[in-house]
C-alpha cells in the first residue's frame, strides 16, 4: 500500500484483531464525565479530508508527559549556556554530554529533566564523571552544583521529581555509605530531608505522594523493590524476589529504569522487569513489562512482544489493575465508567511489496465494538485530548474524531508538548544545505498555525514549563 503522506482514510467496522500500542493520555479529559460517549452503529462513513465535526472540548488541566503552561505567542531565546559552563571545574577534554538526570550515568543515551518551581534539574557529565545542576529558567545562570564527590561526604545520584511538598525527590547516599532518598531544596540543592532505604536501589520514580525504589536485595541474589510514603517515610509495601537479580561487579545499573504510567510502573535492571501496581507493589502480567498504559476506566492494556495473542485482541491481552487476566466474556462484562476508546496500532501483515501495511484502530471498552480502522502505516496514539485523539506518524500529526475516526486536520512534524489548548509541533526543512527548524503552536479545534517561529538547529524538549533546545555543545531556554 503507498504510503498515505499524511492523508489517513477512515473507515467504519466491526470486531477485528487488534495490536495495542501506548495511548499517553496528555489532557485531564480522561475523567468518566469528560469523555464523549462512543457511537457504536454510526451511520456515515468520514473521508480523509478534514472532517467538518466538534471542536476538541478544551482541557484547563494538562497533565503526564509533556504538557506545559499555555504558550500564547511564539517563545523567544532567552538565554544560551554552553554545556561546559554548566559544569564548574570542568576538566575532561571534550564537553559534557547532557542526558538523562534519573540514569546513571547522565551520559547515557536520552533525555530527561525535572522542573521544579522556575528551576531546572539537569544531569550531565560522562561516562566516568556526573554532575548534578539547578539552573534559572529565566536566565540559565547555574544556581547549585553537585558533583561526582558530593556535598559534606554525602553522595546525590538521580532525580526523578517532584514530592507532595514541591522538594526535588532523588537518591544518593549518607556521608556513612548507607543508600537514602534525598530531598532537596530545588532553588539551592541543599538537603532538606532523607529517607533510609535498606537496599541499594538502582532507580526510582515518583507517583503521586510514593516513590519506588528498586534493586538487588541484600543477598545479592534476589530483586527487592519498596514504595515509600514521601510524606511520613513509611514504607507502604516492599516485595523481595528471590533469585531475581545476581548482584552485578559494576558501578551503577546502565539499564535500571522506572516507567510510571498512571497506577502502574515498569521497573527494569540488569536481571529483573516487573510490571507493577504502584499502589501495592503487585506484580502485574509481565506481558504489561513492554508496553502499558492505565486507562481511566480501570483497565490496562499491553503489548505483548512475545507475539502470543489473547483470546480477544491479537497481540493486546488485557488485565485490570490487579493483574487478573481477562479473557472474552470478561473484558465486555468488565465494568467501566468511561467510555473512551482503546486505540491500538494493527499489524496485519506485509503487502506483495514487503511494505508493511498498518491499521489505526478505535475499540469500544464496554462491549468490544470495533468502532473505527484507519489506514496508516507505523501511526501511534499520542494522546487523548477532548473528544479527540492525536496520532503520529514518522513526518505528521493528525487529529482524529474518537467516535468515528474522521481525520479533522494533519500537519507535517512532531508533538513537543501540549499547553491544554494547543499542540506545540517541531518541524525540519533536509531541502536545504542545512537543515532548518520550526516551532509551531497548532490550535486543537482547527489544525490551524496560533504561531510560527524558528527554532535553533538542535534536540527540541520540554522540562516543566520550559522549552529547551539542545545540540551537541550547548543549551538554549525559551520564554513567553
Amino acid at each position: 500500500m503507498p504510503r498515505p503522506g499524511g492523508h489517513l482514510t477512515a473507515k467504519l467496522c466491526r470486531i477485528g484483531g487488534l495490536g495495542f500500542a501506548t495511548v499517553l493520555l496528555i489532557g485531564g479529559c480522561t475523567s468518566s464525565n469528560q469523555a464523549s460517549t462512543a457511537s457504536t452503529s454510526p451511520t456515515t462513513s468520514p473521508t480523509a479530508a478534514a472532517a467538518s465535526a466538534p471542536s476538541a472540548t478544551a482541557v484547563t488541566t494538562p497533565m503526564e508527559v509533556g504538557a506545559i503552561a499555555d504558550v500564547p505567542r511564539a517563545p523567544q531565546p532567552l538565554w544560551t549556556v554552553t554545556l561546559r559552563d554548566l559544569v564548574p571545574g570542568w576538566s575532561e577534554g571534550g564537553d559534557p554530554t547532557l542526558g538523562d538526570v534519573a540514569a546513571v550515568p547522565h551520559a547515557l543515551p536520552g533525555f530527561r529533566g525535572v522542573g521544579i518551581g522556575g528551576v531546572l534539574i539537569l544531569g550531565l557529565g560522562s561516562i566516568v564523571e556526573d554532575h548534578l545542576v539547578g539552573i534559572d529558567a529565566m536566565t540559565g545562570a547555574v544556581l547549585w552544583h553537585i558533583g561526582p564527590d558530593g556535598v559534606d561526604g554525602r553522595q546525590t545520584s538521580t532525580c526523578v521529581g517532584e514530592s507532595p511538598d514541591h522538594l526535588v525527590v532523588c537518591t544518593g547516599r549518607s556521608d556513612s555509605g548507607e543508600p537514602q532518598i534525598q530531598l532537596l531544596d530545588p532553588a539551592t540543592g541543599r538537603l532538606a530531608r532523607t529517607i533510609p532505604l535498606g537496599f541499594d536501589a538502582r532507580s526510582i520514580g515518583v507517583s503521586g505522594h510514593l516513590v519506588m525504589a528498586h534493586g538487588p536485595g541484600q543477598d545479592g541474589d534476589s530483586a527487592r523493590r519498596d514504595g515509600i510514603d514521601l510524606t511520613t517515610g513509611e514504607t507502604a509495601w516492599s516485595v523481595v524476589t528471590p533469585g531475581g537479580a545476581p548482584l552485578p561487579d559494576v558501578t551503577g545499573d546502565p539499564v535500571a529504569m522506572t516507567d510510571v504510567r498512571g497506577e502502574t510502573a515498569t521497573l527494569s535492571g540488569l536481571a529483573y522487569v516487573v510490571a507493577i501496581d504502584v499502589r501495592t507493589g503487585a506484580e502485574l502480567d509481565p506481558r504489561l513489562t513492554s508496553t502499558s498504559v492505565a486507562r481511566p476506566d480501570g483497565l490496562v492494556t499491553g503489548f505483548d512482544p512475545n507475539g502470543t495473542h489473547s483470546a480477544s485482541l491479537a497481540g493486546g491481552p488485557l488485565v485490570d489493575i490487579t493483574g487478573r487476566r481477562l479473557d472474552v466474556p470478561d473484558i465486555w462484562n468488565h465494568p467501566a465508567p468511561g467510555r473512551t476508546p482503546i486505540f491500538a496500532s494493527a499489524e496485519p501483515g506485509g503487502s506483495a511489496t514487503g511494505q508493511r501495511t498498518d491499521t489505526f484502530d478505535a475499540v469500544d471498552p464496554l462491549d468490544g465494538t470495533q468502532l473505527w480502522s484507519v489506514d496508516t502505516l507505523s501511526a501511534t496514539a499520542v494522546g487523548v485530548i477532548g473528544d479527540a485523539v492525536v496520532v503520529r506518524d514518522a513526518d505528521h500529526v493528525s487529529l482524529l474524531d474518537q467516535r468515528t475516526g474522521a481525520v479533522r486536520w494533519v500537519v507535517p512534524g512532531d508533538v513537543v508538548g501540549f499547553d491544554g489548548n494547543h499542540l506545540l509541533v517541531v518541524t525540519r526543512d533536509a531541502t536545504t544545505d542545512v537543515p532548518t527548524f520550526t516551532l509551531t503552536s497548532v490550535e486543537i479545534a482547527k489544525g490551524s498555525a496560533r504561531w510560527s517561529a524558528p527554532a535553533p538547529r538542535g534536540y527540541l524538549v520540554t522540562v516543566g514549563d520550559q522549552i529547551l533546545a539542545i545540540d551537541d555543545t550547548s543549551l538554549t531556554g525559551f520564554g513567553r
